[in-house]
Parts: C-alpha cells; structure tokens; sequence
C-alpha cells in the first residue's frame, strides 16, 4: 500500500516516533528494552502503520505535512495509551488528529494525491 501510493513517510515516520516514544518511557521507569520492543510487535501496529495512518486521500498533502502529523498522531496515541489509560489508543489518535489535515494542507500546500491507473499487460 505505501509504495503503491508514495506515502511511506508517513508511515516510517510514525513507526519512528512511536518506537522512540515507547523506548524513552521504558528507559525513564527503568524497564527492560524487552518491553518497547514487544508493543512494537503487535499486529495491530502493523496494520495500523501500513495501511491505515498512510491512506492517500486521509493525510496532508505535502511531505512535511504527513511527517507533522504521524508526530502528531504519535504524540497523542502516547498520551491516550500511558496518560489516560484507554485501550486501542491509536485508532483514538487517529480519529481526533484527522481533522488537522485540512489545518495543515493549508499551512503546508501540497500537491493533492491522484491515484495512477494500473497498467495491465495483455494475455
């Protein structure tokens, strides 16, 4: 899905950011690097990650736009999941920080994203 829609900064962006997000906390209360590293495992993560934080048509428009909101989305899955205690905290972040994707394709024009037509070989 990202290669097919050029979007994968959003998406190693965010991976990037919640990894250190959870690494960092783990390091403050002195856990063991075992515990970021398994949350990092989740399948959930995964499909989250490739296939919905990095849907053409719902993020910016512009590259710094798409990093500026997986920090966002990041930032608040964080504080969703380890501040207030609620389960599926990304799919939460997700929802609340959609609405600043208008905000920032006007603070941070971009191109908008097109889809391009498969070429099929013929049989």
């Amino acid at each position: 899905m990202i290669h097919r829609s050029a979007r994968a900064e959003v998406t190693l962006s965010f991976l990037f950011f919640w990894a250190s997000f959870l690494v960092l906390r783990s390091t403050f209360l002195g856990e063991p690097l075992t515990i970021p590293a398994h949350r990092l495992e989740s399948g959930t993560l995964l499909i989250f990650a490739f296939f919905m934080i990095s849907d053409p048509k719902t993020t910016p428009n512009s590259r710094l736009g798409r990093v500026l909101f997986a920090l966002i989305v990041a930032s608040l899955a964080w504080y969703i999941a380890f501040r207030l205690f609620r389960t599926n905290a990304l799919l939460w972040a997700l929802a609340l920080s959609s609405p600043l994707v208008p905000v920032l394709d006007r603070f941070l024009p971009g191109g908008a994203y097109q889809w391009q037509s498969a070429k099929r070989s013929s049989p």
